[in-house]
């Protein structure tokens, strides 16, 4: 996994779980200049003993959000639980267009989908499905050889979840053409009902153009 680290020790901690070819870069220019942040992402390599660093920050915070985006749900939900991380650490977690699940045929990407994608993977068909718009010209991708690395990786290590999280908002786009938005209501309704605040975006999968006052919020 990539750990980028952007600390000017300030009070507040951002911690975004990125989603499939996600990037530091993706995520810039939305992030508060006064807060400290960090992005995981590039899941080639599910090396969850990597995280230690970044759990152990947390003492240092006053406040600490995530942002988890697509299969960075799934990721979140797996690192925290498995590290036995105390959610009281966390002040809020706010899930944006994935589901603890990542690929199910229920309640994420279905596996059959999922394989397919890995097998036909064409970068510029994804980014026209993960924007429904022009690509922003300064995001950084990987090359395809990689990105269909890091497919084979979440396939191979899918998993159902051990524990559910306490998420406090849930953002879901109805034009989203990567992670089925009904997958995402059904996994929703069905393990928080009426617990979580969840909202609906008229947006693409890659929904951060639409939720700038979410981040100024923080």
């Amino acid at each position: 996994m990539n750990i980028y680290r952007s600390t000017n020790n300030h009070k507040e901690l951002l911690v975004i779980f990125a989603g499939f070819a996600g990037h530091f870069s993706h995520f810039v220019p939305f992030v508060p200049k006064t807060l400290d942040w960090i992005c995981i992402s590039d899941y080639r390599c599910l090396d969850l003993e990597s995280l230690k660093e970044v759990f152990e920050l947390f003492a240092c915070y006053k406040k600490i959000s995530i942002i988890a985006f697509s299969m960075g749900v799934w990721v979140a939900n797996k690192a925290i639980v498995e590290w036995g991380v105390e959610e009281s650490q966390i002040t809020q977690k706010i899930a944006v267009n994935g589901t603890e699940f990542g690929i199910d045929k229920q309640y994420g990407i279905p596996p059959k989908l999922f394989a397919l994608t890995l097998k036909r993977f064409d970068l510029k068909a994804f980014l026209q499905n993960l924007f429904l718009g022009e690509i922003p010209k300064d995001y950084v991708f990987l090359q395809e050889k990689e990105l269909k690395e890091e497919l084979k990786s979440l396939l191979n290590h899918q998993s159902s979840p051990q524990k559910n999280l306490i998420w406090d908002k849930v953002i879901i786009s109805k034009n989203d053409l990567i992670f089925s938005s009904q997958n995402q209501i059904r996994f929703w309704s069905d393990f928080y009902p009426h617990k979580t605040q969840i909202i609906s975006l008229d947006a693409p999968h890659f929904a951060f153009f639409h939720l700038q006052d979410l981040f100024r919020g923080l």
